[in-house]
C-alpha cells in the first residue's frame, strides 16, 4: 500500500525497493471491485496463519494508518509495510492511475522505455513516469546496483547463488551490517527477477522466438497469452543441458522442454518433489525439488535430472 520506493529515493542508509522497479498505481475505484478486503500491517508472508486474526479491524486502527508521514503519503510511517489482501486473483488494468518506474537501465536499455513498450503492446494508456529522486547519491548508488547484476553470469541458479557483500559498491560501506545484508538480496532478487527477464527478451529479439504458451495460467482477456521463456539447463559440470527450464512471464510457473525429443511439460504444484518422466518416452527422468532458503526466508526450485528410466514401466508419478 505504502510507496516503499519512495523512501529510498530521499532517506540516506536506506535500502531499494526490494518489490521490483516498477510500482502500479491503482485509481480508488478499484476498492469496488474487490471482495474480502482484509488490511494488515505486515506482509501475510510474515504472519503466516495468524494474518486474519491481526487484520486491521476497528475504526481507530484505520484512522492511525491514514495519518500520513509528512512526505507527501496518506499511509504513516508505522504502517510503511501494511499489505492490502483480497478475493480477487487479478484486478482490471483499466483502473490503473499511473505507473512509476525506477531511472535506471537494464543491459543497455531504459526500464521507461521497456515499461513504454510493453504498456502499448497492451493497449495501456496510463501515464508511465521515472520517479524523481532528492537524492542524486542514492539515484547513482541504485544504478551501480543494476551495473553489477548487469554482469553476473546468466547461468547462475538460486540454490548455488553466491554474492558476497564485498561485490557491493564502495557508496555502501557505511551502512549497517543488517542493511548491506538486506541490499545483497535486493541484488539476488533483481538479478532473477528482473536483470534475466530483460536478458531473455533480449534473447528473443535477436533470435528465433521459441517460447511456448503457458498451461498453466490464464491472465485473462485483458491482456495476452502468458508465455514462457526458456534457457538451457545442466546440473553441475554436466557440459550438455539435457532439458531447458521454461519460466512463465505470468505466473513465474515451471515448464520443462525436453531437449532429445522436443517434449513439453508444464509442470503442477502437485508433482513437486516427485520423479517425473519425460512424456516424449524417451527415458529422460527429472524431479523440481522445492526448499526452504533461509537467507531470505522464501521457498526455491532446484530441477535434478535422475538416471533414465523404462518409459514403458512408468507412469509420470512413481518409480516401478
Amino acid at each position: 500500500m505504502y510507496d516503499v520506493g519512495s523512501v529510498f529515493s530521499r532517506a540516506q542508509n536506506t535500502v531499494p525497493n526490494v518489490y521490483r522497479p516498477i510500482m502500479l498505481v491503482f485509481r480508488p475505484e478499484v476498492f469496488a471491485s474487490m471482495s474480502d478486503i482484509c488490511i494488515t500491517k505486515q506482509s501475510i508472508a510474515t504472519l503466516c496463519d495468524k494474518w486474519r486474526s491481526l487484520a486491521i479491524n476497528s475504526e481507530a486502527e484505520l484512522v492511525a494508518m491514514l495519518g500520513g508521514d509528512g512526505y507527501g503519503s496518506p499511509i504513516s510511517q508505522d504502517y510503511h509495510y501494511s499489505e492490502l489482501s483480497c478475493a480477487n486473483s487479478k484486478n482490471s488494468l483499466d483502473l490503473l492511475e499511473r505507473i512509476i518506474v525506477e531511472p535506471i537501465a537494464i543491459h543497455g536499455l531504459q526500464l521507461l522505455s521497456l515499461v513504454r513498450d510493453a504498456c502499448k503492446s497492451a493497449e495501456i494508456t496510463c501515464p508511465i513516469i521515472e520517479r524523481r529522486y532528492p537524492s542524486l547519491n542514492n539515484r547513482n548508488l541504485l544504478r551501480d546496483l543494476v551495473s553489477i547484476c548487469d554482469s553476473l553470469p546468466f547461468a547462475a541458479t538460486q540454490r548455488g547463488w553466491s554474492f558476497d557483500e564485498t561485490q557491493l559498491p564502495s557508496g555502501l560501506a557505511n551502512y549497517p551490517p543488517e542493511r548491506r545484508n538486506r541490499v545483497c538480496l535486493w541484488v539476488r532478487y533483481f538479478f532473477f527477477w528482473t536483470t534475466n527477464e530483460v536478458r531473455n527478451d533480449l534473447t528473443f529479439d535477436n533470435a528465433d522466438d521459441d517460447r511456448t504458451i503457458c498451461k498453466l495460467c490464464d491472465p485473462g482477456e485483458e491482456r495476452p497469452p502468458a508465455m514462457v521463456n526458456y534457457q538451457p539447463w545442466s546440473v553441475g559440470e554436466e557440459s550438455k543441458p539435457r532439458i531447458d527450464l521454461g519460466r512463465c512471464d505470468w505466473c513465474n510457473g515451471i515448464t520443462i522442454r525436453c531437449r532429445e525429443c522436443g517434449e513439453i511439460m508444464a509442470i503442477y504444484e502437485h508433482e513437486y518433489d516427485q520423479p517425473i518422466c519425460c512424456g516424449g518416452g524417451c527415458g529422460l527422468r527429472f524431479r523440481v525439488e522445492t526448499y526452504y532458503d533461509p537467507r531470505d526466508g522464501g521457498g526455491c526450485e532446484e530441477i535434478d535430472i535422475l538416471p533414465d528410466g523404462d518409459p514403458e514401466a512408468w507412469n509420470g508419478l512413481e518409480e516401478h
